[in-house]
Formats: structure tokens, sequence, C-alpha cells
């Protein structure tokens, strides 16, 4: 419960924020929790409707209190948007009120968008300007997509991990049977599971998969619903998405139908719920999840690039003053390669900076269509070691894609470790073998596989 003093800077809160553009703010009077309500409405979106949770005191102690409490009220409110501030100490012993608003305006206060989900949330400090500017950027729509998908993967893997399919699950992707690898299987089957039904929802209006099981039909038939998900993936797998759908084929063929039927309908009933969405997230969905529920860095060793980052980078490679942006022709047949593409972060930067130059240069939009269908399928390159990174990479790139029907993808499962016979392969290092000494017994007797090009099932290529 909020204390009399935070009650009263809750109150001057929302009176400050009340004159910025677009924000309705009430202090919550009524409520034990004592929080700010706010009504946020910006130019292009539905109103967003937001509370805050406020302490005095910047401590990393106040700091997780609010942030909990923000929490575990936002659990009670799915139509909501939450955020934790915490203001410092030194308001906490003015008397006069219009002094303390003044000073609280002035002042530096921390705050941070509250998740349903994951790790910690990220703190920011500034004014109330600047929060303000930041509830004026929160999307719903956007959270609530992804903490949909969120719920639904943890649902499944917890089911999954309680019908004892690890070792199972860990098989079936390939990755090692033990330790954290083996308590990271069921989450990343789920993910897996997922993003498989999330593209088998979004399919359903392409042409040359117009006799596809509809994943609604499963939910009407449970008892049936992993035969007939099975059947329908099975069939995909003969025109395209082989990367999205193979690993999610040989966890459906791992495990019996009845340890499969709950966590599969989860994820079925999220992605008719969610999938059509997916394509107003504009940067991807995949690796927000990732790091949040497969904190792979604990698990395989991999550390997947965050996505500001990524866009940050592919920004400075490709400047807007770099080329001739406005000649859609010479774009297609640019190609950007990531010879460990992770999740595919970098690639999905790369593609959005493109059409984001492209698009600048031409002062509108119109050949956004053309050059959107060539990116991920000719333009894009991803080499990786893992199956599943090859997967979520794929995912990345089609889920939210807003044309289906365009072609294979440029990713490939590089070989790594010992292979057959005596041999052992380096990953995507074997490209630069025949660069290192050109005709000697290095190079020749180097003996790699090719890469596993991860389109179709039997498909290979250099």
């Amino acid at each position: 419960m909020a204390n009399s003093r935070e009650e009263s800077l809750n109150a001057l809160l929302a009176l400050l924020l009340d004159k910025y553009r677009g924000i309705s703010a009430t202090h919550e009077k009524s409520s034990k929790m004592g929080a700010v309500e706010l009504t946020v409405s910006t130019e292009g979106k539905d109103a967003n409707r937001i509370f805050i949770e406020a302490r005095i005191g910047d401590t990393p102690s106040k700091r997780r209190n609010s942030a909990q409490r923000a929490r575990s009220r936002l659990a009670k409110l799915p139509d909501r948007l939450a955020f934790a501030v915490c203001y410092p100490q030194h308001l906490r012993d003015s008397a006069d009120t219009g002094a303390t608003k003044k000073t609280l305006a002035e002042s530096i206060i921390a705050f941070a968008a509250i998740q349903r989900f994951g790790d910690g949330p990220v703190w920011r400090e500034g004014t109330v300007a600047d929060l303000a500017d930041s509830l004026r950027d929160a999307d719903l729509t956007r959270q609530r997509v992804l903490e949909s998908i969120e719920g639904s993967v943890r649902d499944a893997a917890e089911l999954l991990r309680q019908g004892g399919a690890a070792e199972k699950l860990a098989g079936a992707l390939t990755i090692p049977a033990k330790g954290k690898d083996l308590r990271a299987a069921p989450l990343i089957a789920a993910m897996v599971l997922s993003n498989a039904a999330l593209l088998h929802r979004r399919l359903r209006s392409v042409p040359a998969l117009a006799d596809m099981t509809p994943i609604e039909q499963a939910l009407e038939q449970p008892d049936r619903s992993a035969e007939l998900i099975r059947a329908a993936w099975e069939g995909v797998l003969d025109v395209n998405y082989y990367p999205v759908f193979a690993p999610a084929v040989a966890v459906l063929r791992a495990l019996p139908a009845p340890v499969l039927q709950r966590p599969l309908l989860k994820i079925a009933e999220n992605a008719v719920l969610v999938a059509d969405e997916l394509p107003s997230l504009r940067l991807e969905h995949v690796a927000p999840l990732c790091h949040r529920l497969l904190a792979s860095a604990k698990f395989d060793g991999a550390i997947y690039t965050n996505a500001v980052a990524a866009l940050l980078l592919a920004r400075l490679a490709m400047p807007a003053d770099g080329r001739a942006w406005s000649d859609s022709t010479a774009l297609a047949k640019l190609r950007v390669i990531d010879p460990v593409c992770g999740t595919g972060t970098l690639l999905l930067a790369a593609m959005h900076t493109i059409l984001e130059r492209a698009e600048q240069s031409a002062g509108h939009a119109p050949q956004s269509d053309a050059l959107q269908r060539v990116l991920p399928h000719d333009v894009a390159h991803g080499l990786d070691i893992s199956e599943h990174g090859i997967h979520l990479a794929a995912s990345n790139l089609v889920l939210g894609h807003p044309h289906l029907d365009c072609g294979p993808l440029n990713l490939f499962a590089m070989p790594h470790g010992p292979q057959a016979g005596d041999g052992a392969a380096a990953g995507s290092l074997e490209l630069l073998a025949d660069t290192i000494a050109p005709g000697s017994d290095t190079s020749r007797d180097a003996g790699r596989a090719p890469p596993r090009r991860a389109n179709r099932s039997g498909d290979s290529s250099t």
C-alpha cells in the first residue's frame, strides 16, 4: 500500500503528466494501491490504459519493490500497460505542495516499463517530460502479442517438462542431452512449436497451401490435434519453409500424442489469436523472446544480438549516402551475409535498413512491395552451426513478413565438431579454408562437408 507521502506525489505526478499532449492522467485516490491511472492517446494508435506504481527513494530495493507491485497488479489487468517509478528521496520532506510540484517537474526520476514475464525491467532516468515520452511510445498491441506468445511457450514448456519429455526433445532437436542443455530442451521445443504454429496460421492465405488443414480444425478436434497438425506441417515441408517446420515435425515425431496434446493446444490457441498481428511488430519477435526464455548464453554459449544494436550496426554499414538507394533493381542484387546468424537479428536489421533507405530516397514507398519480396529470399544469407538457431532465424525472417509466397530462404546449417570418419569441421570458418593456403595440403585435405541448406529436405549447397 502506498503511504500518504507517496500518494501526494502520485497526485502531483498525475497533474504534471496530464499537461502533456495525448495523455489524460488521474490519481487513483480510492485504490489501496495508490497508483496513477493514465489514458494515453497517440495519433495513429488506439488509446492505451496505463498505470504507474511508484516508490519514494531510488535504491535497488525500492526499484525491485515498485516493479514487483506493478507486475503483480498487471497480472490481473490484461488490457493495461504498467510502469514503475522511483521518486528521489529529497521529495519526501517538502511540505509546500506548489514547491513540491515544481521540484518534481524538474527532478530526475527513475522509471521502467514492466513486462508480465521475463527478467527484471530496464530502468531509465529522466524528467517527467522523459517519462511522458516513454508513455506515449508504449505499444499495447506489441506488448500484448509478445506476452501472449511468451506465456503460451512457457506454459507449453512446463507441460512438456511434466510429461518427462526432455531427453526425447533433446534428441529431436540435436542438442546435448545433459545438464543445462537438457533442461533447456522443453523451452526450445515449445518455441519451435510456437513458431511453426504461428506460421501455420499465417499460411492459410497462400494459394499453394490451400489444401492444408487449418490449425483451427485441430482445436475443434483436440483428441486428434497432434495428428492433424503433424500432417499439415509435413505437407508444408514439400512446398517451402523447411527450416521452420522441419524441427517442429521432429518434435512431434519424438513424442506420443497424449504428451503433446495439452502443450500443442496451448500453442495453437495462441497462434489463432495473435499470428495476424505479427507483421505490425516491425523489427522482430523471436530474438527478444530468446533472450528472456532461453537465456542461451547460459545453455549453449550463444550470445544473441540486441535488436537496437543490430539496427544501429546496419545503419552504420549502409549509410544513406552510400549508394543509389532509389534503384530497386540494383538493391535486389545486394547480398548480405551473416556467418553466425543466430536468430537472424542482424539480417532482419539489414533488411529493414535497405527498405528504409529506399523509401527515404524515393520520398514514398511504391517500390516497397517488390523490394520486400526479394529481401529475405535473395538478399539475406545466413549461416550457423545450430540447427535450432537456423530455425529461429527463419522464423524471424518470415513470421512478420507481409508476403509469404516468395520462395526458399538462404539459410544454412554448417557442419561443426567431429564428422564421419576422422574428420572435424569448424562451422562457418570452413568457408575460409581455401583462402588460408590455396592449393596446399591443408586446403585439399580439409574434407569439409557441404553446409546443409535449411530449405527443404535433401537440399545442400556450398
